[in-house]
């Protein structure tokens, strides 16, 4: 019986000479286009732009043809984040859209070019770690692109190539140092005050785009013609290979012990669900019979517990399901009916404190009214409770494979979903919800938010105080900060006009 390993991904091989050259004009080329979208800019239609063309050209110099499912719905996902980022002004869907954006694209030449399937989704994050062992050699590749993009020219071209290399290199520090004596002069200093104003703007634009190049290719030389890891064989030991079949590997723990295991912390979650159940459920009455306990500690002890309690059991079943297996068997996890049910009573006593935290805030909100923090907040409840759904799938369906897969999925969705949610009108409208309802307004938090708030300004709470209405209108157009530049588009609401 053989046993398999994965190794590490050979370095790649050097690009030929032809190739070299266009890799190095498409780095100068996007290291320009990147800075003609940013320069001078803030975030807006510009980063979607340039997401489009990084998702485009990780297709074009990675893909496979066909793409798989797999890579089509990761292409999309960042295009989706980069899409959220214009249509909304809100500093919560930056928070959120722009490092998951970012984080789907450093995943996305991977998926692309190891051709990942579903089901090994949740292994990107080791493959992408698998790849620092191969930073060195695309350090060296780097260097060299441009000696190997001359390469291709004739004995003459290269000739000529290299003399005119090497008179930029020695001409421009020798011309300085002539440029900064014969600046004595006022009139001499002064044209060069002239030039240098004028120049200036394009001699840094030009040094920040040839580093934007630079890195355009260093992600060439480490991501393009890297090869998937392939299985090696290893010999088995010395022994009647009979022998091995009838005995086989073993499982670390048996069935009946983790299934005790398992238990005895399910039956701390019952008692503890049992005990609270009355409090951790409850609403206002709770905190006010307390004097000891304020909303802020009602709200942090829940969310603590919820962080914890999601972690524990989470690691706790998939660690228990690497136990009982075989170390090198990738059959069905063993346990059956019974231990699926310990574990499946396990993930919902957790996921029953999740619903009490939400509970919690639900109350607080209702206390103080609704933030970007605590929008936040109910974020990490909702990936909690999709991470605890997968894991469940994961102890009934025991043959489940795709775990890794789901799991990577459910984030991302919850990610996006939350890049598309518009928090500050949620924000705007609970809190003004909550003024109809007798309770005071926070006008100062209200008046930080963006444009997007513009979408409730005809909410019955200001129709009724005109004056309040005026001024939220114009701090939140204010805030949008509008500009003639195309590349700075960003949110699609507009505010009424008011007079200031």
């Amino acid at each position: 019986m053989q046993a398999t390993f994965h190794a590490l991904p050979a370095a790649a091989p050097p690009v030929d000479d032809r190739r070299a050259g266009r890799v190095l004009f498409a780095a100068i080329g996007l290291g320009v286009v990147t800075q003609a979208l940013f320069w001078n800019a803030r975030l807006g239609l510009d980063w979607l732009v340039w997401d489009l063309i990084m998702i485009g050209v990780t297709l074009a110099v990675l893909g496979r043809r066909p793409l798989g499912a797999t890579a089509i719905g990761a292409s999309a996902a960042c295009a989706l984040f980069g899409l959220a980022i214009v249509m909304h002004h809100s500093a919560f869907t930056t928070w959120v859209a722009l490092p998951a954006n970012l984080a789907a694209l450093a995943a996305l030449p991977v998926i692309v070019g190891e051709d990942v399937g579903f089901a090994d989704l949740g292994t990107v994050p080791l493959r992408l770690l698998r790849t620092v062992g191969l930073v060195p050699s695309a350090i060296g590749r780097t260097v060299t692109l441009p000696v190997d993009a001359i390469s291709v020219l004739d004995e003459g071209g290269r000739a000529v190539a290299k003399r005119s290399l090497a008179g930029l290199l020695v001409g421009v520090p020798v011309a300085g140092v002539f440029a900064v004596l014969l600046s004595a002069d006022a009139g001499f200093a002064a044209l060069l005050g002239r030039v240098e104003a004028r120049v200036g703007t394009a001699a840094s634009f030009a040094v920040y785009a040839l580093i934007t190049a630079v890195v355009y290719a260093f992600a060439h030389a480490l991501f393009a013609k890297q090869r998937a890891p392939d299985a090696s064989t290893i010999a088995p030991a010395d022994a009647p290979y009979r022998q091995l079949d009838a005995a086989g590997p073993s499982p670390l723990v048996s069935p009946l012990t983790w299934g005790l295991i398992v238990g005895q912390v399910a039956a701390v979650f019952f008692v503890y669900v049992l005990v609270r159940r009355d409090t951790e459920f409850g609403g206002h009455d709770v905190i006010r019979g307390r004097g000891d306990l304020t909303y802020a500690g009602h709200l942090h002890a829940g969310f603590y517990q919820l962080l914890l309690a999601t972690l524990l059991s989470v690691g706790l079943v998939v660690f228990g399901h690497r136990l009982l297996r075989a170390r090198d068997e990738d059959t069905t996890v063993p346990g059956g009916a019974r231990l699926a049910a310990i574990e499946g009573a396990l993930l919902v006593l957790t996921g029953l404190t999740l619903v009490s935290c939400a509970q919690r805030l639900r109350i607080y909100e209702e206390a103080y009214g609704a933030t970007h923090l605590r929008v936040g907040v109910a974020l990490v409840i909702l990936i909690a409770l999709a991470v605890l759904s997968c894991t469940l799938a994961k102890a009934v369906f025991r043959g489940f494979r795709a775990f890794g897969g789901a799991t990577t999925a459910a984030v991302a969705a919850c990610a996006l979903g939350a890049s598309f949610f518009d928090a500050d009108g949620y924000v705007t409208r609970t809190n003004l919800d909550r003024v109809a309802r007798g309770k005071a307004l926070d006008f100062t938090y209200l008046a930080q938010l963006s444009a997007d708030a513009c979408a409730h300004a005809d909410h019955p709470v200001l129709k009724e105080q005109p004056y309040v209405r005026k001024h939220l209108i114009l701090s939140w157009a204010e805030n949008q900060r509008r500009s003639r530049d195309v590349r700075e588009l960003r949110g699609l609401v507009r505010c009424p006009s008011v007079t200031p």
